[in-house]
């Protein structure tokens, strides 16, 4: 059950602002093991409301609403301290995304408050997040999604887009269908025209840009190092040569203090571009003991580069936790993953709210707790 759906389709006078700022706080408590009892106290108040209820069907429809929303609020506060620990008990992002699954198994931004252009990245991002959950149940969800990912694929090995879009649609669709499909050998061809396409639009120092003939950005490079070390390891032999070029490129963006610079032409650096840079290099550069001692130093030195713009960035955070798990940073991942857990946040707050609605939001909470 997801309350924040019931929440949603509340009006927005004062009594429903005073039951999600209820809702905010209980799900902020302390756990706390509950007595033995209290499921079937809750139930047998849940029938009593529902006979209430009945008889008053006479009530003004808002008043209803209220007592449905109230219900939820008791049985996700209920299920929560009942399943202290558990994972499942906080799958209300996972919930979400499951039940807003377009019938051609995509999930489009343009319904919840992003861009279009970007349905094919935010599909893979969603389908990621449910795989990563480790719920069986979500199975199904999973599978139409990369269908409908395998289906966008055109002629020249690409899922869509124009130049910015254009570049994370392919690295992301890329990197989570060969994630996901690792041992499925029909996804061979799709991939290794995935990889070409990559690697086409990589330039001649090793990089990747938005627009054609630059150098190269940490931003996109990143993403494209991190689709080609998927796909090489799901067997696609030419995956090899623009990884090893993308990775020396990345390389020689890292300072001796560990920042790393947006470009070879533009020096500023910020958590979000050494969060990616450095994850990069740790798991990609493996191979080369080297590189991943360099981006376990960019990690080190990612929480003194403070990023400056919204208070809220949550694809910043998630790919702060990827990193600091990932450089074997658990309690630094750990801290982080509880800030984001506990706050709830409108996509106007957060500085990518505009491109990806609630669907990114739902995908990098849900992704930052999997990591």
């Amino acid at each position: 059950m997801n309350v924040y759906t019931h929440l949603d389709e509340l009006d927005s006078s004062a009594e429903t602002q005073a039951l999600r700022d209820l809702t905010t706080r209980m799900l902020q408590g302390a756990e706390i093991e509950p007595s033995p009892d209290l499921l079937p106290r809750v139930m047998a108040q849940l029938d009593n409301n529902r006979r209430c209820a009945r008889a008053r069907a006479f009530a003004p429809a808002f008043k209803r609403w209220i007592g449905v929303a109230a219900a939820a609020v008791v049985m996700v506060f209920m299920l929560r301290f009942l399943c202290s620990g558990s994972r499942g008990c906080s799958l209300s992002n996972e919930l979400w995304l499951v039940s807003s699954q377009g019938e051609d198994g995509s999930w489009n931004p343009a319904r919840y408050g992003g861009e279009q252009c970007y349905q094919p990245a935010l599909t893979a991002l969603a389908a990621w997040a449910l795989h990563c959950s480790g719920e069986r149940r979500f199975s199904a969800a999973v599978e139409r999604a990369c269908h409908y990912l395998s289906s966008v694929q055109q002629a020249d090995g690409s899922f869509g887009g124009v130049e910015r879009e254009r570049l994370y649609n392919q690295a992301i669709v890329t990197y989570v269908l060969a994630e996901i499909g690792r041992d499925d050998p029909n996804s061979a061809a799709l991939l290794q025209a995935a990889v070409a396409c990559i690697h086409s639009s990589q330039s001649v120092a090793g990089g990747w840009d938005y627009v054609a003939d630059s150098e190269g950005n940490a931003a996109v490079t990143a993403w494209q190092v991190q689709a080609l070390l998927s796909a090489k390891k799901s067997g696609v032999v030419a995956a090899d040569l623009p990884l090893r070029k993308g990775l020396r490129w990345l390389r020689g963006l890292a300072h001796p203090d560990g920042a790393v610079a947006y470009s070879k032409r533009a020096e500023q650096s910020s958590e979000t571009i050494n969060a990616l840079t450095g994850y990069a290099l740790i798991t990609a550069g493996r191979d080369y003991p080297e590189l991943a001692d360099i981006g376990r130093q960019v990690v080190t030195a990612m929480s003194q580069v403070h990023s400056v713009g919204a208070t809220s960035d949550l694809y910043r955070d998630c790919m702060k936790v990827r990193a600091y798990k990932a450089a074997g940073s658990d309690a630094s991942a750990r801290a982080l993953r509880a800030r984001m857990g506990a706050r709830i946040i409108d996509p106007a707050e957060d500085q990518w709210g505009m491109v990806g609605g609630r669907l990114y939001l739902s995908a990098m909470q849900s992704l930052a707790r999997s990591y």
